[in-house]
């Protein structure tokens, strides 16, 4: 399981963002969103490796979303969401 290696928060106008970061990797495929609002979006690098996960407007329903995504890729999140959520 590949663990986070950091969780980077921001508030702004009151809306709560997570990155939950599981590299330092370049960035280089495009954002892939995980539901039609884009509230929920993971990046890549060049090996097609899992750079992070991000959430906008953190809810209880992109925090489901994103959970069940890194499980279904072997992905911890242990103190991911904190006091976010």
């Amino acid at each position: 399981m590949r663990s986070v290696v950091d969780v980077e928060r921001s508030s702004d106008s009151g809306v709560v963002c997570l990155y939950l970061r599981y590299s330092y990797g370049n960035i280089v495929r495009p954002t892939t969103s995980l539901d039609d609002e884009g509230s929920v979006n993971v990046d890549y690098d060049a090996q097609g490796e899992i750079v992070g996960i991000e959430i906008i407007d953190v809810d209880d329903e992109s925090v489901a979303l994103a959970t069940r995504f890194a499980n279904e890729h072997n992905l911890g999140l242990a103190g991911a969401f904190g006091h976010a959520a």
